[in-house]
């Protein structure tokens, strides 16, 4: 099989040796092809429809944005330009015969309106913060998808290739996951993060602390710590608490499962893919005032059952959420579809 990849993220590469060859969009020193060159050969390759998948990923700026950022940059006046990074998924407005895959891992939760003719020419679009209302993903700041959008007939057919897709757990993370032995619970609760700008982090913190200051075992670094340590200290502990950042899906929710932790997470406010369930694989709760201490109290009354927890959150990890896995799901999703609708449409096209 060979599959062609267009976009800054290897989603595949790697996980299909030999089979999957890199178009690479990103504006680095060591972005390949050459430019223009390139661009041509990518319109050439595309226009052969000589490969058996395309994966893609959205324009990570509107175009006038983008071009006007380039067009301002040392690199355009050093004679090193990147227009790979504007105009490699422009080549993708014609209609093509192979099935293509749009991989759209962005924190928000909609689909640009200069991004739309990625859905409308894709076999399926992954969204990694897909609302459980996906029509939510066409609303724009000059309005809301009401009745008479939803009533198209176009974009109801269009929405219907719209699936969910995970951040999955980190390469790192995989490896740590793989050698691990399993460790000593030292800590009731641990968390690690980000917390200024987040508001749910905000929030929840203060609660913790409050925790610690009640006699619960709570590990807090005061600096920051490596990502070793960070996998160690999850592994040590019985609880961690795993709420959103700048999107619902992130790689610590995965990650934490992987080190045979429990993670404590604000309930989905997306529709996952493969999501832990609540009770069995992870803990889920309502962001209000209180809830996260509820949830926690609640479950360190038998830290026996979190150690079961613990196990069953790394074989759901280590089964639906390495990269490996999620490219896998990508690919055979996609091909399915396409097959079905090539198949449709010689049925529908018989006397």
């Amino acid at each position: 099989m060979r599959i062609l990849e267009v976009g800054r993220t290897p989603y595949l590469a790697g996980y299909f040796p030999g089979s999957v060859e890199r178009f690479d969009t990103s504006a680095y020193e060591n972005s390949t092809p050459p430019e223009f060159a390139g661009l041509l050969a990518l319109l050439k390759a595309i226009g052969n429809e000589s490969y058996d998948l395309i994966v893609c990923e959205p324009n990570v700026r509107r175009r006038l944005d983008a071009l006007s950022r380039l067009l301002f940059s040392k690199r355009i006046f050093s004679g090193r330009p990147s227009f790979s990074s504007i105009f490699a998924q422009q080549m993708f407005r014609r209609r093509l015969n192979v099935p293509v895959a749009v991989i759209d891992i962005e924190d928000h939760s909609r689909i640009a309106a200069a991004d739309r003719y990625l859905l409308a020419r894709s076999t399926l679009y992954f969204k990694r913060e897909l609302p459980s209302d996906e029509w939510r993903l066409l609303d724009s700041g000059d309005g809301f998808a009401g009745r008479s959008l939803r009533s198209k007939p176009s974009l109801r057919a269009m929405m219907d290739k719209i699936l969910p897709v995970s951040l999955g757990m980190s390469l790192d993370a995989e490896a740590f996951a793989r050698g691990m032995a399993r460790s000593r619970k030292t800590s009731d609760v641990f968390f690690a993060g980000n917390v200024c700008g987040l508001p749910e982090r905000e929030r929840g913190l203060a609660e913790l602390r409050e925790l610690a200051a009640a006699g619960v075992k709570v590990d807090i670094p005061e600096q920051r710590i490596d990502r070793q340590e960070f996998f160690r200290r999850c592994a040590e502990a019985h609880l961690v608490w795993s709420p959103e950042g700048y999107g619902w899906d992130c790689f610590r929710h995965h990650e934490v499962a992987a080190m045979a932790s429990v993670p404590v997470i604000n309930a989905p406010s997306i529709r996952p893919y493969r999501p832990m369930r609540h009770g069995d694989e992870c803990l889920y709760y309502v962001p209000e005032k209180g809830a996260l201490t509820r949830t926690i109290l609640t479950a360190l009354e038998n830290r026996d059952a979190l150690i079961a927890m613990g196990d069953a959150a790394r074989e759901h990890a280590i089964s639906f959420k390495r990269r490996s896995e999620i490219g896998r799901y990508v690919v055979n999703e996609t091909l399915s579809r396409f097959q079905s609708t090539v198949a449709a449409a010689r049925f529908a096209a018989q006397p």
